[in-house]
């Protein structure tokens, strides 16, 4: 499951992981416990690696379908201790309704929250980070 998470003012969250020796930057995501529904799942995610609970998120869309990837062949037997050869996953979308100031218990695998967007270029190279900060 993975989840792209939004506030009130479009940011996104973007998480630094915690356990890696390099900056690594991720959406909450991750496997279906066995009798696990798609969603419940994702939320669970979410509270594991940023400590927000559920009832501080509303659902707002999910993707119509699975997505699909394979690693690239220079991490393949390198991460997830070689057992996996990619993921398959459905994404949702999530508005977060706390505060800066609630954040989540921090318990997580994750430390800094929100990413802005420059949307203004109008270069028509799309959006690029601007900031980040933590919540």
């Amino acid at each position: 499951m993975g989840i792209v998470l939004i506030n009130r003012e479009g940011l996104i969250f973007a998480g630094q992981r915690i356990d890696s020796p390099v900056p690594a930057w991720q959406m909450p995501q991750g496997g279906i416990d066995e009798g696990e529904k798609p969603r419940e799942a994702a939320l669970r995610e979410l509270w594991e690696e940023t400590g927000i609970p559920a009832e501080r998120v509303e659902f707002v869309a999910k993707a119509p379908d699975w997505v699909t990837y394979d690693l690239p062949p220079e991490l393949l037997g390198r991460v997830w201790g070689g057992k996996y050869r990619g993921q398959r996953q459905k994404w949702f979308l999530y508005r977060y309704l706390g505060t800066d100031e609630e954040g989540g218990d921090r318990h997580g695998s994750c430390r800094v929250f929100l990413l802005a967007l420059d949307r203004g270029r109008g270069d028509g190279r799309g959006d690029r980070a601007l900031q980040a900060r933590g919540l």
